[in-house]
């Protein structure tokens, strides 16, 4: 899925310092309107989700998850058809959230990335749609990984994002 990872897990690298979005108060459509399958959604509370935003029929949100035994939380990222009301989630624990990026398949091939992020220039077939999500928008022509830049703790390291 991922190449070049980090294995820092100090704080400068958790859910809210990477996504600003947490930081800020929750807003009325910050929810997605949907049935959520993820078990790791179940029971949060609704100020634990953000909107990213919409990529045609496609709606984006993200989401902190509580753990047990442990004041790190996850990261889901959330994909709603708004034709279907179909709604896809990835999630993924505090632990395996190096380096902080969530890729979902469907109903886009999207990737949730954290807000210091440099995109220079993507292939061709994949597009940064919002701030936090690239996505893939000519699956029959795009290449198979995309190189992006994630900054961190005064560091800066390549990260290759690769299609499923």
């Amino acid at each position: 899925m991922f190449t070049a990872c980090q294995t820092d897990t100090t704080p400068e690298h958790s859910v809210t310092s990477e996504y600003l979005r947490f930081t800020e108060q929750p807003r009325e459509n910050d929810i997605p309107d949907v049935a959520l399958n993820e078990p790791a959604l179940n029971n949060i509370a609704d100020h634990y989700f953000r909107y990213l935003g919409v990529n045609g029929s496609t709606e984006f949100h993200m989401a902190r998850t509580d753990h047990d035994d442990t004041v790190a939380q996850g990261l889901c990222f959330i994909a709603v058809d708004t034709e279907t009301d179909d709604a896809t989630s990835q999630c993924h624990g505090p632990n395996d959230l190096e380096p902080m990026v969530v890729q979902l398949d469907t109903p886009v091939e999207a990737f949730l990335i954290p807000d210091d992020t440099h995109v220079d220039e993507l292939p061709e077939g994949w597009s940064q749609v919002r701030r936090n999500v690239v996505v893939i928008t000519e699956p029959e022509r795009a290449p198979e990984e995309a190189e992006v830049w994630l900054q961190g703790a005064g560091t800066r390291e390549a990260h290759t994002l690769q299609r499923n």
